[in-house]
């Protein structure tokens, strides 16, 4: 039975996990609208039906059916010239951003608001005509159909309002970008307030049985709860030794267990894996996605090196913005699994060694690295203003095989100078 409910309950997070896919929620939330609309019009009618209410003023079946003309066929229209501005947007933002950044413009509320609004104004209308026509109603029924749809016209001005907003910068770069900035910060946030996930970082094993992975992949989520409850069950203790959004082969190591295990797939089932990774996994993902901007910037058929620039500075705003976070020691929720440690490299390396390679020979881009690497070099935390500081270093000494003028050489050597106070190279 217990086996059961850990089945179970791990079918259940990962539907959740589903649910909250951006590509799901893209259509999941147009059918919210409409189920909502179907159980407004059927609690109208259980209204009409069982209660009585007074009649104010009398409405004309006729007019209110011409209303109802106006706003279904209107609202097909709308509806669908928004679907092809988003199927636009969408592959605007594949081909001239990054293929990763269209989940973040996928997940839009206010384009998801619009499409769902569109789509329920219009089955609300078709509905409402066929009650009408059916004589289902009253003269009171016809009267709350009325003001339900003044209701509904009034609502549509506002998110119509709301969407043309929308619509001017929906899929260009400086958006897409803010709102990759804007999730980055909170995963940032997130991680900084707690960096090793209500875990031990330190083995609690001997590493004595491995468990290996039997497929091939990202790790998009770890089933922290669902694990630690079937190593309880069991009586073991377990080493995670990848973290989420780390890429896994076959036959890699995933865990250690304390004791052996008969069938090790099933703690293999708490690792969701995907063929790709998602926009709420590691806290370096979003920083991946804007050094991706910056790399395709710098490409010979763009050769945009202020955009580089430009995203350099973003992502130095959100390594930074932990000077406001007050890191408090967790306590250890999950006791009988632990977990490596993150590797804040990939804060660093990772992200800011595309955008050094690909602008090796400009100047500008170099030097504004190594500005920024500076900063980082003052960051709260010790180590990552370490790994900054050295990797202000490696930066340096590769443009000097890089860089084509000795003019460029000694403009680079001295801001570096300047910056690190390295005088080494004088």
């Amino acid at each position: 039975m217990m086996l059961h409910n850990g089945y179970i309950s791990n079918k259940l997070y990962k539907l959740k996990l589903w649910f909250q896919n951006p590509e799901n929620k893209i259509w999941l939330i147009p059918f919210y609208g409409i189920l909502f609309t179907i159980f407004l019009l059927f609690f109208t009618l259980y209204i009409d039906m069982n209660i009585k209410i007074p009649l104010l003023f009398e409405i004309n079946k006729n007019t209110l059916d011409s209303l109802l003309s106006i706003l279904s066929s209107s609202m097909l229209a709308v509806a669908t010239f928004s679907i092809g501005v988003m199927v636009s947007a969408f592959s605007s933002v594949a081909g001239n951003i990054t293929p990763r950044a269209t989940l973040v413009v996928m997940n839009d509320k206010t384009a998801q608001n619009a499409i769902s609004s569109f789509l329920a104004a219009f089955l609300y209308a078709v509905i409402s005509q066929i009650a009408l026509g059916q004589e289902l109603y009253s003269k009171s029924g016809i009267l709350i159909i009325f003001i339900l749809t003044i209701l509904v016209l009034i609502y549509l001005v506002f998110i119509l309002i709301q969407w043309i907003g929308t619509l001017s910068k929906l899929g260009r770069l400086n958006d897409t970008v803010k709102k990759i900035e804007k999730l980055a910060n909170n995963q940032l946030k997130e991680f900084w307030e707690n960096p090793t996930s209500n875990l031990k970082t330190t083995s609690i094993t001997e590493h004595r049985y491995q468990v290996h992975s039997p497929a091939i992949g990202y790790i998009c989520k770890i089933n922290l709860e669902g694990l630690n409850t079937y190593a309880k069950k069991h009586d073991i203790k377990i080493d995670i030794m990848a973290r989420e959004g780390d890429f896994i082969v076959y036959g890699e190591v995933v865990c250690y267990v304390c004791s052996y295990v008969e069938n090790k797939d099933e703690i293999f089932d708490y690792f969701i894996i995907e063929d790709s990774r998602n926009t709420d996994v590691s806290p370096d993902y979003n920083l991946t996605m804007l050094s991706e901007i910056g790399q395709r910037a710098l490409s010979p058929a763009v050769n945009d090196p202020g955009t580089a620039i430009y995203i350099l500075t973003i992502i130095a705003r959100i390594l930074n913005k932990n000077k406001n976070i007050e890191i408090i020691e967790q306590e250890i929720k999950y006791k009988n699994i632990s977990i490596v440690p993150y590797d804040k490299n990939k804060f660093i390396k990772q992200i800011f060694n595309p955008i050094a390679r690909d602008g090796k020979e400009n100047i500008d881009v170099l030097v504004h690295l190594q500005k920024i690497l500076f900063s980082l070099n003052n960051n709260k935390d010790k180590e990552l203003a370490n790994l900054a500081k050295e990797y202000a270093r490696i930066s340096f000494e590769n443009a000097q095989d890089t860089l084509r003028t000795k003019e460029e050489k000694q403009k680079l050597l001295e801001i570096h100078q300047v910056l690190f106070k390295d005088k080494a190279h004088e």
